[in-house]
């Protein structure tokens, strides 16, 4: 009997009803939401305006409140002149707009100035503001108010009294500020709004009283008689409270809603104000218009868009109700293909087992489902025991979340291979890396499973970490160097190599110098000399010191390096690059000209050091849009309809020829997944059930059945309900041998179907299995060594096509002719004598490349006798170019660290030294294996050894490099500086593993620290005195003399008598004549004129005159060869201070009775000799006396000579005077200008 249920789908047009109605209140709640922001962005512009008035209302009248105090002092107002009042009044009115009227009266009240004539003559002893400031108000302030002299308009009155020169009240002045005026405040503030928010946006403001009244209005003028606080205004009543803000309100006169800012005047400084109301309102309809014609353009796009959409979702929905789909079963044997599966499978079991990889399948949630024989061996595990287990368990901890991840993506992208690196772990707990490759495949029940392939690259692994660790040791070393370390190609000399001080210290990033030549970087003149020396270098083979080599940076600066080059052979002595190793000295020679120049410069530096010496804008934005809701919403909406569709199908058993099935058995049903009652309510329908690629099928056996009344049985596939093809075989025929109606049998061949569908997939599976794997299964003759079977990875292997490898003698003649001989002579023995063995050769590719190849070999045999062989290829170039590049970059690095000129060492956490380098060696006289072992501790004084615990103890992972000077014992015991940068070297986990350090001695450095620091004491205390003598000088001489000079000055003007000024004028000139000699001679003593105007010859000659008659020793002065021509300013400064130094240390230390000073010039230079009679030294004595270094006064005549490329002798001994020898060279262009 048939059943019928309900139509499904009858809820769907409320469902879109109600998504309808959803989408409007969104729409509508984001329309509120937005419209509200706009109207509080508004309210605060508003507010900002109002405030911004407020201030320039306060600014305004403050500046009112400060002119009447400036007006009331005014010189016109000092005396009691009516006419000079008027015209000072009046040109006020015309230089400051904003009065109305400005006037004056005197004692009693009276107007004796005003700017309006008709005024003057009225009595105001009676107004307020008169008696305030008659009564002692220093000014008088009055609120805005009507008044006769204001012309009717309400204004502001300032008052301020007006006194005479003995204190006596004398008036008062006022002025009147008409509010009408101060409108043009708001319109700057209204024009600055109008620029933000568009010129079509309308303001409205007005000015309040304390109490409320309206005092300015800009649309009715309503002043003085509207008060809004007592209409009940709430921004009235918000802003006498003092407040600050905005609010929405109701427009007291037009009834419209609008936005209304806030503020109050608050007074400027010692201005009280008024306390004024500023409101400044909108239109909220002006706020909110933009928002809405957008939301009309959004709503008319959105119904083009949705009302189609909506009718044909409706129509969607029809067809849902009326549309049935349709779905087939099949059944048959399927021994057959089940036999054929079996068989493919064990022919590739011996490949799947022997293959020396690694092979899992396993499933969706990560259990293995299976492992080969030689993967299970690798792990230690038997192969039953890993089955079922997570793949996950052979992995480390830390990589378990990795691999989950990696097969997660491997499922998602089930056409995509998956490779990566990992760790396994064994049943032991030792650990091994393994490359993988994944891929999704199906397995012989159809189910999708992850086949992955794992090769063991652990000694790869372990090569590449010691070169690693090779290369971060050398790296490190090389990068953390002070000097500039640089390697160059020995064929074209270009830079393949450079580190990060000689980045800083030429100022061209590595990228820029790696490459290049030095012709490319550097001046030619330059690049020459570089070059000359890298080629004698590179031809003589050995090591090269160049003491002093000038650079010029990139910056344009010139340094100065100390550069040693070493070439780099290869095994056969070729030299391959050429290593330079660049120690910047540019500094010491800086520091050297810097200790010269603080004594050459002294003048210079006294005369220095005595010498002496914001806006805001608002911006509003805002973007809406709904319509990409809309849109998603829709497709939302249309894709949850479709899959409604494709999980609703059905089928049937007797049919009609319109498609109808009207009846069918449970068998029926259940093959195409329906129920009776939906089959009872006329939803399966043969037609809609068949695919159309079979309704040609379907056509025939109707045909077949009107012609003889039944069908063959044929094959074909139904749509299930669940939107799965069943594969059935079908066959009918028509009642009465009609085809208007009829009954078919069906039958479900489906296990059919799917063994032929496992055995395609385990075929694809196994050649999946060795084509995703590297390694290259082969099989050969074990006679002729002629390949009989290769695996598809041989193209990309060698580059062959695949006949050429099956060609008699391949293998032989490919392998590299250096390898051929041994290998096959190695290949014949063991197969002769072993079952497996393993070797390595190279081979020849065929783009001619050279391949290292790892061969795994097994022996059939055949009584005895070895007849085939079988084997994995396996490509190990990476590992052999690995291996290589370690032994050239540990060759390479190896020439930095023992040629560096630097100190470096490496040592453990307990400062046990474990690496020292040839200078380490040098700087603390001991060799090597003395070093090596002991304690860094046993190098510093035991002082130091604390502290430079402390420092050891603050490296760690987060500071990994730190710099510190160092107190250390030098060879001998004496005590010297270093200074070392140490870096920690940990290990994966952050421990602390050894500390490597970067040295150098900077003993030289302190030293000339020190004499700097003594220098520049000296140069301090020198300025000290010499302030201090100028400013003595000038109190007790020249101040005198001008306070004279004055004094006189003032008597002569009050002389009546011609004679007596005549008199006075002189003593006045005697006066200036003697301050003007005071002056010169100070002068002098700063840098005497006459070595500018006479030159050197002169100015020795008056300093000789100077000192003879301020310590009276006679100095006399013989020249010869400078009256002809002046020397350079530079040379005759520095030789004039020669020469005043050495008679300062004549008098100071010889106890000499005479001095002489001999200067002669040559063509040659100039030679300056300073000689006294005096007690004489010990030059080698005096020389180190001074805290180990010669004394200031002569170092300072050495420098001075030393900058201009002279020389200083020194003759002397006790009692015997002491004779200074200076000579300065000249050049032609010494003598052919001057510097002046």
């Amino acid at each position: 009997m048939l059943r019928f249920t309900t139509q499904p789908y009858s809820g769907l047009p409320a469902l879109i009803v109600l998504l309808i109605l959803f989408t409007c209140a969104v729409g509508a709640a984001a329309f509120h939401y937005t419209e509200r922001s706009m109207v509080a962005l508004a309210g605060q512009s508003l507010s900002v305006a109002a405030a911004n008035i407020a201030d320039e209302l306060d600014r305004l009248l403050y500046e009112r409140y400060s002119d009447i105090h400036l007006l009331a002092q005014s010189e016109a107002f000092r005396h009691p002149d009516a006419e000079g009042m008027t015209r000072h009044l009046r040109a006020m009115l015309e230089a400051y707009p904003v009065y109305v009227w400005l006037g004056a009266t005197d004692a009693n009240g009276r107007l004796i100035a005003s700017t309006d004539p008709d005024l003057i003559g009225r009595e105001f002893s009676e107004r307020p503001w008169f008696q305030a400031v008659k009564l002692g108000e220093s000014l008088y302030v009055t609120d805005a108010q009507f008044s006769e002299e204001s012309g009717g308009v309400a204004s502001v009155s300032f008052s301020a009294p007006l006194y005479s020169p003995a204190g006596a009240f004398r008036g008062a002045v006022t002025a009147r500020v008409a509010l009408p005026a101060l409108a043009d405040i708001f319109q700057a503030t209204a024009k600055v709004f109008q620029a933000q928010t568009g010129p079509s946006v309308g303001l409205e403001w007005q000015f309040l009283s304390q109490n409320g009244d309206v005092i300015a209005d800009s649309f009715l003028h309503q002043e003085g008689r509207v008060n809004v606080q007592e209409l009940g205004l709430p921004s009235a009543k918000l802003v006498a409270l003092g407040k600050t803000g905005y609010v929405e309100e109701l427009h007291v006169r037009r009834g419209v809603p609008v936005v209304t800012g806030f503020a109050q005047t608050r007074g400027y400084e010692g201005f009280a104000g008024f306390h004024w109301g500023v409101l400044v309102r909108q239109d909220r309809t002006d706020v909110v218009a933009s928002i809405r014609t957008v939301l009309w353009k959004i709503g008319g796009a959105g119904a083009l868009v949705f009302v189609p959409v909506l009718g044909l979702l409706l129509w969607a929905t029809r067809r849902l109700q009326h549309e049935q789909q349709e779905l087939h079963t099949q059944t048959q044997a399927r021994q057959r293909a089940t036999e054929a599966v079996r068989a493919s499978e064990a022919r590739y079991r011996a490949l799947y087992d022997d293959n020396p990889s690694m092979y899992f399948t396993v499933d969706r949630a990560g259990t293995i489902l299976s492992v080969n024989s030689f993967g299970a061996a690798q792990l230690g595990y038997p192969v039953e025991e890993l089955v079922g287990q997570p793949v996950t368990s052979v992995f480390i901890p830390e990589v378990r979340q990795t691999v989950q991840r990696q097969l997660a993506a491997c499922f998602d992208s089930p056409s995509q291979v998956g490779r990566w690196e990992s760790r396994k772990v064994r049943k032991d707990g030792s650990r091994l890396l393994v490359r993988e490759a994944a891929r999704v495949v199906q397995d012989t029940a159809g189910r999708s499973v992850c086949l992955i392939v794992c090769e063991d690259i652990s000694d790869r692994e372990r090569m590449e970490e010691q070169v690693l660790e090779q290369r971060r040791f050398l790296a490190s070393i090389v990068e953390n160097l002070p000097n500039m370390v640089f390697v160059k190609d020995a064929k074209d000399l270009r830079y393949v190599q450079f580190n990060r001080t000689g980045e800083a210290l030429l100022g061209y990033p590595r990228e820029t110098m790696i490459g290049k030549n030095d012709f490319d970087l550097f001046p030619k003149d330059e690049a020459e000399f570089f070059t000359e020396h890298d080629r004698k270098v590179l031809a003589s083979g050995t090591l090269l010191e160049i003491p002093e080599e000038p650079i010029l940076t990139r910056d344009g600066s010139k340094r100065i390096l100390h550069t040693t080059k070493i070439p780099i052979l290869d095994d056969d002595g070729t030299p391959r690059y050429l290593l330079g190793i660049s120690e910047d000295i540019t500094e010491r020679k800086r520091t050297e000209e810097e200790l010269s120049s603080y004594r050459l410069h002294l003048e210079e530096i006294v005369k220095a050091r005595t010498a002496d010496l914001s806006a805001a804008n608002v911006e509003l934005a805002r973007e809406i849009t709904r319509r990409a809701e809309v849109e998603h919403a829709l497709r939302s909406s249309e894709a949850r309809f479709r899959r409604v569709v494709d999980s609703n199908m059905i089928g049937i058993l007797f049919w009609n020829e319109a498609g109808a099935i009207t009846d069918a058995n449970d068998a029926f049903l259940h093959m195409i997944g329906y129920t009776r009652q939906e089959l009872q309510a006329g939803r399966v329908d043969w037609k809609k059930l068949t695919p159309p690629e079979y309704f040609q099928l379907d056509a025939k056996a109707l045909e077949e059945i009107a012609r003889t009344g039944v069908c063959t049985p044929f094959e074909k596939e139904y749509v299930r309900k669940d939107g799965t093809r069943v594969p059935i075989m079908i066959g009918g025929a028509g009642f009465d041998g009609s085809v208007s109606h009829g009954v078919a049998f069906v039958l479900d061949i489906s296990d059919r179907v799917c063994a032929q569908a496992a055995l395609r997939r385990s075929e694809e599976h196994l050649r999946l299995l060795v084509e995703t794997t590297n390694v290259l299964p082969w099989e050969a003759d074990a006679a002729t060594w002629r390949f009989t079977y290769v695996g598809p990875q041989a193209v990309p292997f060698l580059g062959y096509p695949v006949e050429q490898w099956y060609r008699a003698g391949f293998w032989p003649e490919h392998i590299h002719p250096e390898d051929r001989e041994w290998a096959v002579r190695f290949c014949e023995e063991s197969s002769r004598t072993r079952d497996h063995y393993e070797f390595e050769y190279r081979m020849i590719t065929a783009d001619g490349r050279t391949v290292w190849l790892h061969d795994q070999v097994s022996v059939v045999r055949e009584a005895g006798a070895p007849k085939t062989l079988r084997g994995f290829l396996v490509d190990i170039t990476e590992r052999k170019h690995a291996e290589a590049a370690l032994r050239k970059s540990e060759a390479q690095y190896r020439a930095v660290v023992d040629h560096q000129t630097e100190m470096v060492c490496r040592f453990l956490p307990d400062t046990t030294l474990t690496f020292v380098n040839d200078a380490c060696c040098r700087h603390f006289g001991k060799s090597r294996d003395q070093l090596i072992g002991t304690s860094l501790l046993a190098l510093v004084p035991e002082s130091q050894r604390e502290m430079l615990r402390r420092h050891l103890d603050s490296l760690n992972a987060t500071s990994r490099t730190m710099t510190a000077e160092r107190e250390v014992v030098g060879p001998n015991g004496e005590q010297r500086w270093q200074e070392w940068t140490d870096t920690c070297i940990c290990d994966t986990s952050g421990t602390l593993v050894e500390i490597q350090s970067v040295g150098r001695d900077i003993t030289d450095r302190k030293q000339a620290e020190a004499m700097r620091r003594q220098l520049l004491d000296k140069i301090i205390a020198a300025q000290e005195d010499e302030r201090r003598r100028i400013a003595r000088e000038l109190h007790d001489q020249t101040g005198q003399s001008l306070t004279s000079l004055l004094v006189g000055l003032r008597t002569l003007g009050e002389t009546s008598s011609l004679q007596e000024a005549h008199e006075q004028a002189r003593t006045l000139r005697r006066v200036a004549a003697t301050t003007l000699d005071e002056v010169e001679r100070i002068s002098r003593g700063l840098r005497p004129s006459v070595l500018d105007d006479l030159g050197l010859d002169a100015a020795v000659q008056r300093l000789a005159r100077d000192f003879t008659k301020t310590h009276g020793i006679p100095a006399e002065v013989h020249s010869n060869g400078l009256q002809v021509e002046r020397l350079p300013a530079a040379v005759e400064s520095a030789l004039y201070r020669i020469v005043q130094e050495a008679l300062t240390n004549i008098a100071k230390h010889a106890a000499s009775s005479h001095a002489w000073i001999l200067m002669r010039g040559t063509s040659e230079g100039i030679q300056v000799i300073i000689e006294d009679n005096g007690r004489g030294f010990d030059v080698e004595t005096a020389w180190h006396a001074v805290n180990g270094r010669e004394p200031l006064g002569l170092h300072g005549i050495r420098e001075r000579a030393r900058l201009l490329n002279g020389t200083l002798t020194i003759e002397s001994s006790p009692g015997q005077g002491t004779t200074l020898f200076v000579h300065i060279p000249l050049s032609p262009t010494h003598r052919e200008g001057d510097s002046r």
